[in-house]
């Protein structure tokens, strides 16, 4: 999972630190903490690095609670 703020492009951080490991076949679920915008925002910006990374780009979310985090992760099956 990867958390970011939205800047209306990926922040250079974020695409580094993708970069920066093989996340070959690796699923990449981003999220935000935005309280005036959503994840579709950067949707195609993480779209685009993950398949140059060869990365899959599972659908992303806006919370801005902790346990918003835990009820995605486990509708989504993730954690149980």
């Amino acid at each position: 999972m990867l958390d970011f703020r939205q800047f209306h492009q990926l922040p250079l951080f974020i695409e580094k630190f993708l970069n920066s490991y093989d996340l070959t076949d690796k699923n990449i679920i981003s999220f935000t903490t935005s309280t005036s915008s959503t994840i579709k925002e950067n949707f195609s910006f993480m779209q685009q690095i993950c398949a140059a990374i060869s990365a899959q780009q599972l659908p992303g979310f806006t919370v801005n609670t902790t346990d918003e985090i835990a009820d995605y992760l486990t509708q989504n099956s993730y954690i149980k």
